[in-house]
């Protein structure tokens, strides 16, 4: 018989993955070392169709207590996913997913890069009230995170991170039996197919007691790595030369040298230029989503999805000279906060979809409700769980930048508007103004501010009051400067170090 792990690291090589559609008739992926009930069905029991599909279809469908296993994919933005509605098909093998998970339309990080925003992840805190928005910034001693109410629970956690800024050193290992950050030794980040490996030697050894299990790949983050043998093969042709991250004729001078000419330097990106970097980027998500469906397929195969909720999540997302920039961190456009959230519950057979706003900080209390677990601490989120028509209309969603260097500032949606307040920004030294209508204008390409001061001074107004009622309650002061050398020079290596 063959080894499972080879079987499917050589339909990787083929560019093949588990959850394909039913329709694709002959379909060489189905050689994969299970069945493909097993894989796409997820082994689960039926449930009837969800009543609203607005709604998740979890009633009576999780039973007590059930794992969790939760994915944030590294600089992902919703609208390069073509469940999101992109145009390229960058997400086919998790099209089983799909079928049966609830997607969230308008969910937001809590800042434009992983340190604050993964930290919010994990607490269910804002950034206002953590506090951890420098490099190096350790998540707080007194926050609890989400492996420590699962472990004090009794859950057994593991945690695989490949991005140095998730790592032992800045806290994360607080409440899981095992942290892996396999970044310790190398300037650059490991290969997701790795992490796939990793999660089938954990499946294999799968504890019998439930279990958080809590994955972090980087291949989306620049500079967008995928193995060469697999370029041509996801998206029809390799990624151009010509883009190369942070290099020293383009994106390095325009994003971090203040004595250039910007405007000069946007009108020499070339047509081809950006091509490449899109197509590169778009490569790795492609590549990503891939590994993605196989690390789905180990568990399933292995019947450790039959009561799993499973989340997929980005901590942030990332500027494709969107306005004039790349990378992350250096504004609070909607393409840096944006970010995918998929919730498979047990037992959930039917899609859902909710088009309210929704936060990254909302996860935590969402596990928490599910794993029937009171929390010690008020959560700055709500429940994923909660019916829209529960959800207040006028919730604000609040984002913070304070890296010197890039950005400033804070941000907020609320409803269709989104309010940007910077106070200074790489290509902008004073403070500046920004208002968006999202139902208009998704790409943020028109600045309302001129034209609406009357809603600039109230939404203002209003965030002032929601960060002052944050500050008056727990806040927390976060460790600094927690990173060595080698890990700052694995940051420089990322494009977080200047």
């Amino acid at each position: 018989m063959p080894h499972p792990i080879r079987t499917l690291a050589l339909a990787i090589l083929l560019g093949l993955a588990v959850g394909c559609p039913a329709d694709d008739a002959g379909d060489p992926s189905r050689a994969v070392a299970t069945t493909q009930h097993e894989v796409e069905g997820w082994r689960s029991v039926p449930q009837p169709a969800t009543a609203n599909p607005m709604e998740p279809a979890h009633t009576g469908a999780v039973s007590s207590p059930p794992n969790f296993v939760l994915i944030v994919v590294d600089t992902l933005r919703a609208d390069h996913l073509a469940h999101y509605g992109y145009e390229r098909d960058t997400t086919r093998h998790l099209d089983g997913l799909r079928r049966r998970a609830t997607i969230f339309d308008n969910a937001y990080s809590t800042a434009p890069w992983t340190g604050p925003s993964t930290i919010s992840i994990h607490t269910g805190l804002s950034t206002i009230r953590h506090g951890a928005n420098a490099h190096g910034d350790r998540i707080p001693d007194e926050a609890i995170t989400l492996a420590e109410y699962l472990s004090d629970a009794g859950y057994a956690t593991h945690g695989i991170s490949f991005n140095p800024n998730v790592s032992r050193k800045t806290g994360f290992d607080a409440g899981f039996d095992v942290f892996d950050d396999a970044h310790r030794s190398s300037t650059s980040y490991p290969d997701i197919s790795q992490m796939t490996q990793k999660v089938y030697e954990w499946a294999e050894a799968a504890p019998t007691q439930p279990f958080f299990l809590y994955l972090h790949p980087m291949n989306v983050h620049g500079p967008y790595r995928v193995p060469p043998p697999r370029q041509a093969d996801l998206l029809g042709t390799p990624p151009s030369r010509e883009f190369k991250y942070y290099d020293g004729e383009v994106m390095h001078p325009l994003m971090r040298d203040p004595e250039r000419d910007k405007d000069a330097l946007r009108a020499s990106v070339s047509p081809a230029y950006l091509q490449s970097l899109i197509d590169q980027y778009d490569t790795a998500v492609r590549y990503s989503m891939d590994q993605i469906a196989f690390m789905i397929g180990i568990l399933a195969e292995r019947g450790l999805l039959e009561n799993t909720v499973l989340i997929l999540t980005s901590d942030h997302g990332e500027e494709l000279f969107d306005h004039g920039g790349f990378s992350h961190g250096y504004s609070l456009y909607r393409e840096l906060l944006h970010v995918p959230l998929y919730l498979h519950l047990p037992g959930q057979t039917t899609p859902g979809k909710r088009d309210h706003l929704v936060s990254t900080i909302d996860i935590l209390p969402t596990v928490l409700e599910l794993a029937d677990i009171e929390p010690r601490a008020t959560p700055d989120g709500i429940s994923l769980l909660t019916p829209s028509d529960l959800v207040p209309g006028d919730r604000l969603i609040i984002q913070q930048t304070s890296w010197p260097k890039r950005a400033v500032g804070l941000s907020a949606i609320r409803g269709r508007h989104h309010f940007i307040d910077l106070e200074r920004s790489y290509d902008h030294p004073e403070p500046s103004i920004r208002l968006f209508d999202l139902g208009a204008d998704h790409a943020e390409q028109h600045d309302l501010a001129a034209v609406r001061p009357e809603q600039i001074t109230e939404l203002r107004g209003t965030l002032t009051t929601r960060i002052e009622a944050l500050a008056h309650q727990q806040r927390l002061d976060a460790p600094r400067n927690v990173l060595g050398q080698m890990d700052m020079e694995q940051l420089r290596a990322l494009g977080y170090v200047e």
